[in-house]
């Protein structure tokens, strides 16, 4: 049994031989019930806490759980109709009322994407192939705060502000954190990278972070 902030992967979710319960199934007309009934018979791609990723046929995934919220599949519509970002088509999205922190369940239904997870592979890559993903990601970053925003979509703010120790003035064995220049590095799986543009992804005061 794996611990709850440990991530598990069923294999079974990765094989393309594998029945899954919602083949040859309609997303467009099938019942929440039947969708949410999905959650315990289909192979898992992914779980970590009060989220788990399913693979429910050869070409859809469901991501659901109690962590699931409204403006996560807002923001992905919203991004994929306003930017050239690649994502996976959300085909239906809902939530019910949960007994959780905070009172919900939610529940996507989105394309399921072949190709190997970047986590299971991440250690075999060579450094300049790191440096191209962390690049990548930076450009998808820039992207999105790059966005005008006229009437912002439900749930979904472009605009970060978070109370992070790593940006008060706290200090700790290597001095004060906040003279380091985090805004133009990447932190990756433990590892920090240089991006290759002077512009610095976020503009930070001791106490807040807000995208540029």
């Amino acid at each position: 049994m794996s611990s709850f902030y440990t991530p598990y992967v069923e294999p079974a979710s990765y094989d393309s031989s594998t029945t899954f319960p919602f083949e040859g199934c309609n997303i467009e007309t099938a019942s929440q019930e039947a969708i949410m009934s999905l959650a315990g018979r289909s192979p898992i791609l992914h779980r970590l806490g009060a989220i788990t990723v399913l693979r429910v046929s050869q070409k859809l995934a469901l991501k659901c759980g109690t962590g699931v919220l409204p403006s996560e599949a807002e923001a992905m519509r919203f991004a994929t109709a306003n930017t050239s970002i690649r994502m996976p088509k959300v085909h239906r999205s809902f939530n019910v009322p949960e007994l959780s922190y905070f009172g919900t369940m939610g529940y996507i239904v989105m394309d399921y994407i072949e190709g190997v997870c970047l986590a299971s592979c991440w250690d075999n890559l060579d450094l300049r192939k790191r440096q191209d993903v962390v690049e990548q990601v930076s450009g998808i970053i820039r992207e999105l705060q790059s966005l005008s925003v006229v009437a912002r979509p439900k749930g979904c703010g472009l605009r970060i502000t978070v109370q992070d120790p790593l940006l008060t003035d706290r200090k700790s064995r290597i001095g004060s954190i906040t003279n380091l220049p985090y805004a133009k590095r990447l932190e990756m799986r433990g590892e920090i990278y240089l991006l290759s543009t002077s512009q610095p992804l976020f503009l930070h005061t001791k106490t807040s972070l807000q995208g540029t």
